[in-house]
């Protein structure tokens, strides 16, 4: 499984708990079950992005 198809299921389970889906789809790859106790229920996600100027790619 490559790290793109494994994002994109990790944006499916994001996808499922912002529209209060009945079913949301953790079973679909290794790292939205380890994710699942951090990311049901109460539980708050926090996004961190850092940016240079000076990188080139």
């Amino acid at each position: 499984m490559t790290i793109s198809h494994c994002l994109a299921l990790c944006v499916q389970v994001f996808t499922a708990l912002r529209s209060s889906q009945l079913y949301v789809p953790y079973r679909n790859s290794k790292l939205t079950q380890i994710l699942q106790p951090s990311l049901g229920g109460d539980a708050k996600v926090g996004n961190s992005n850092s940016f240079s100027a000076g990188t080139e790619f």
